[in-house]
């Protein structure tokens, strides 16, 4: 019978070193699997630590499909480090000894396969009927990963559950200071490479002790934020981990300044980057935001430790951290139990646009939101005049702006029509604008601008607003919106049906 052994850890506190230990303990009598995430960079660095740190010799190792498929057969000792692609998993597949009890397999960053989930729930999942192929092959897995959302959910029957402690040295998510950084863009600036005072004053005083800065939507082309920096002078490194440069750049050694695109949230380790500066959608799942502190872990304790982030995304941060620590209790608590440990998450009530895993990796499992209601009592045709006139009589507490052209508008990469199909008649004290800051683009020549403060606008169950035209996003109206009791908003998980 299969031993499913769980570990509880935190971000970068020593699994895979762990993990790497076990597997130079027993490479020369069994087959050992590890799977890492699907990035090149995590198959390289657990091939080198593997070498470098633990001894394994280079013959024993196959990396990925290429060097598995040149074994030539089945591979009855050693290491196979494969990521999680079709072609890699079904290489491993093919070289498994016919013993199970010869196989052992290391499941790295397992939470987020959501493991037991399969492709009938979607084409985007169908390397997770691959991964479960390989784990019925095999004597013990053992599922590491910083999170456990994934594992939460799942219909596995763990053997046990163990805890990966933390030594003294570690640095962990409560010894952090938080900045917060107000309604700072930080997409915009790895976009213009334009840096507010305190994010250039940031940046010069702590260059030196490394920083991460990472955006949670794709950045194209972030020379501008490169060229910014290093007209700094700073005499640190300055680069760039993305799709394109994720071969170049070695996690390991890299010290200065390293501007990125989602990547390095799971699996990779960066040692001399003690701060960071994060960036969130509000539909970041929560496994993602609390993987991508890749500034904690061992050997990086200062007087100091900073997270940068503005409100909207430090909120989500100190969410998802509170989030994992429920969760991690409820796998400890029900590890031979998974119908209970799926009846505690339905229970959790979550005060922000949080998921605990994308639908695609859910497990069956989805988020359900309670909505603010609304009518719209009276609509006007827009007229120029007419919004001067509501807005002197102190009734209607929004305007429309003329855009600047030279500003880039800031929805990240969501596209105009999702943006603005959200906001399509929405009254200014809905929480879809109350989370928006200030001046907020709704097509590329306009913009809304709150002339009170959010809070002030919160206050009121009746308010003018705008109607906007789905295809332009120009105003078609102005209404009078009545909001209905508005119940705090909350999120549970329940069975999809």
């Amino acid at each position: 019978m299969t031993e499913h052994i769980g570990y509880i850890k935190d971000v970068q506190a020593g699994g895979s070193t762990k993990m790497l230990r076990l597997a130079a303990e027993n490479y020369t009598e069994k087959t050992i699997v590890f799977i890492t995430d699907t990035s090149d960079v995590q198959t390289d660095q657990v091939e080198t630590r593997a070498i470098h740190d633990h001894g394994i010799p280079k013959e024993y190792i196959h990396t990925k499909k290429d060097e598995i498929n040149k074994a030539g057969g089945i591979i009855n000792s050693g290491l196979i480090i494969t990521n999680k692609h079709k072609a890699s998993l079904e290489a491993t597949w093919s070289a498994l000894p016919k013993d199970p009890n010869k196989v052992t397999i290391i499941w790295d960053e397992a939470d987020y396969d959501a493991p037991g989930h399969d492709s009938s729930r979607g084409k985007q999942v169908a390397k997770h009927e691959h991964l479960n192929k390989l784990a019925k092959h095999a004597s013990e897995i053992h599922y590491v990963s910083a999170t456990v959302a994934g594992l939460v959910i799942s219909d596995i029957v763990f053997t046990r559950i163990e805890f990966i402690e933390n030594g003294e040295d570690y640095l962990s998510f409560s010894d952090c200071t938080l900045v917060n950084l107000g309604d700072e863009d930080v997409q915009e600036m790895l976009k213009t490479g334009e840096m507010s005072p305190t994010l250039k004053n940031f940046i010069v005083e702590y260059a030196h002790e490394g920083i991460f800065i990472r955006a949670c939507k794709q950045v194209a082309d972030m020379t501008a934020i490169v060229e910014s920096i290093k007209t700094l002078d700073l005499g640190v490194d300055v680069g760039t981990l993305n799709g394109d440069t994720k071969n170049s750049i070695d996690p390991k050694t890299f010290k200065g300044i390293l501007n990125s695109f989602q990547m390095g949230a799971r699996g990779v380790s960066f040692p001399n980057l003690k701060h960071t500066i994060q960036d969130y959608a509000e539909t970041t799942p929560q496994p993602v935001i609390v993987q991508s502190l890749r500034n904690l872990g061992y050997g990086k304790k200062l007087k100091k430790n900073f997270i940068l982030a503005n409100t909207s995304s430090l909120s989500l941060l100190e969410e998802a951290f509170a989030v994992e620590d429920r969760m991690k209790k409820i796998l400890a608590k029900y590890p031979k139990d998974p119908e209970k440990r799926k009846e505690e998450v339905r229970k959790m009530r979550l005060d922000k646009n949080l998921c605990i895993l994308p639908k695609n990796k859910g497990n069956s499992f989805k988020k359900q939101t309670s909505r603010d209601r609304f009518d719209i009592k009276t609509q006007i045709p827009y007229t120029r005049d007419l919004e001067k006139a509501l807005q002197a009589s102190g009734q209607l507490l929004v305007s429309i702006e003329e855009a600047d052209n030279s500003q880039y508008l800031r929805w990240g990469g969501r596209s105009f029509d999702r943006v603005v199909r959200d906001l399509l008649n929405q009254p200014p004290n809905s929480p879809v604008w109350l989370e928006r800051r200030d001046l907020q683009y709704v097509s590329p020549m306009l913009s809304i601008k709150r002339l009170v403060s959010a809070k002030v606008l919160a206050e009121s169950s009746e308010c003018w607003g705008f109607l906007l035209d789905e295809n332009t996003g120009n105003p078609t109206h102005i209404a009078l919106f009545e909001l209905f009791e508005k119940p705090q908003i909350s999120y549970s998980f329940t069975d999809q049906t």
